[in-house]
């Protein structure tokens, strides 16, 4: 019996590999329906000397090619392309002349750029500007008498800096540096529908004080600075010329209030204006860098006629508010045109002076140079072109 159970479980075994073996395919026979192999990514090496082809970056990640850069079209046609901004035309090439220009008074020596237009205004200016009128230098020189101390000559440099932009639309101080004898500032400006920005250099040298004003378009300052750096670095100073040259020669407009009449002031004495300490009256003026020496104008607002009597009185009145209540007139003399002249001097304030004054209409002018006795043969002549200056608005 157990013989038989062996010999049947034997026979089954067979027949159950013989039923397996037949149903199965052949190993190099595909099935219908082959099961998704993973793909395995194949990196070939290139050889020594030959170049790996790049890979494709994504839009995202790949910056614009040299050959496609500014020809791509955007992929939607109707979408909004972004702004480019307009390319700035490339920089001028800047080089300086080997010839240096000497100004006619021999004060000082520059090399400008070369092909730059230029032009002299008097012995002591020279204004440069390149062909397309977008950048420009300006070099000059005012002498005081004397050499100023370090506050008298910040006071004239930042007089000259509001003399010069005063009509200058936007302006913005950019810096202010300061050393012993030097002051340098930036701003930015505009000229029309275009901002400029430049650099004035006040270098003090002996009785004289140099301007170097350096400008141009906003966005081209930076390609000229090292430029204009050179033509500073390069410039020969000559104060020993401005022996004897007129002091503070430079003028500029001066309309008082109330228009009645304008002066020529020299640009670099500072302005001030008081409108508050005496009753309808506003006092205004320009005093030199050191202080000692201005030229003041007050005008009193009377609102109605002001008969002879009244002018000579009210005038005295605020000349003593303003010079000292010792003021004492050593003449007293009527002009042809209906002004009337005083010469005067104030113990107390140590302060001389010459003043004219006559009404207009309501109102009551006083027009006065001053100066204190030490300083006489300094600024008489300056402050006697200023009294010649004087002419009624038309």
């Amino acid at each position: 019996m157990k013989s038989f159970l062996t010999k049947l479980t034997i026979f089954l075994l067979l027949f159950a590999l013989l039923v397996g073996c037949s149903g199965q395919k052949p190993m190099d026979t595909p099935t219908a329906e082959e099961p998704a192999v993973e793909e395995t990514q194949i990196i070939e090496t290139v050889p020594a000397g030959e170049e790996q082809p790049a890979a494709e970056e994504t839009p995202a990640a790949a910056g614009p090619s040299e050959e496609a850069e500014g020809s791509a079209e955007p992929a939607d046609e109707s979408a909004e392309a972004p702004a480019v901004p307009t390319p700035q035309a490339a920089p001028e090439t800047i080089t300086l002349t080997k010839q240096p220009y000497v100004s006619p008074s021999n004060a000082f020596t520059v090399n400008f750029p070369e092909n730059w237009n230029c032009s002299e205004t008097g012995k002591y200016r020279v204004d440069c500007h390149n062909l397309s009128n977008t950048s420009q230098v300006i070099v000059r020189v005012t002498t005081t008498g004397y050499e100023l101390v370090q506050d008298d000559f910040l006071a004239m440099a930042r007089a000259e800096l509001v003399s010069d932009y005063a009509d200058a639309k936007a302006y913005i101080q950019v810096s202010e540096e300061e050393s012993e004898g030097v002051l340098v500032n930036e701003a930015t400006w505009r000229v029309g529908d275009v901002y400029w920005q430049g650099v004035d250099h006040f270098v003090r040298s002996d009785a004289a004080i140099y301007q170097f004003s350096f400008a141009s378009v906003r966005d081209q300052l930076d390609q000229y600075r090292p430029a204009f750096n050179e033509i500073l670095q390069r410039a020969i100073l000559n104060p020993s010329a401005m022996s004897g040259a007129p002091l503070y020669a430079f003028r500029k407009e001066f309309v008082p209030s109330g228009r009645i009449f304008n002066l020529q002031v020299p640009t670099s004495w500072s302005k001030f204006a008081d409108s508050v300490s005496i009753d309808r009256t506003t006092v205004e003026g320009f005093t030199s860098p050191d202080g000692r020496a201005g030229v003041q104008v007050a005008v009193f607002a009377k609102g109605s006629n002001i008969s002879q009597e009244t002018k000579g009185v009210k005038t005295l009145e605020i000349m003593r508010k303003l010079y000292g209540w010792d003021l004492r007139a050593t003449t007293d003399k009527a002009l042809q045109d209906g002004r009337e002249r005083l010469e005067w001097y104030g113990t107390m304030k140590d302060v001389q002076g010459i003043t004219y004054f006559d009404s207009s209409g309501t109102s009551l002018y006083i027009f006065s140079v001053i100066w204190e006795p030490a300083t006489a043969d300094l600024y008489i002549p300056i402050l006697q072109e200023v009294i010649d200056s004087f002419t009624y608005e038309e």
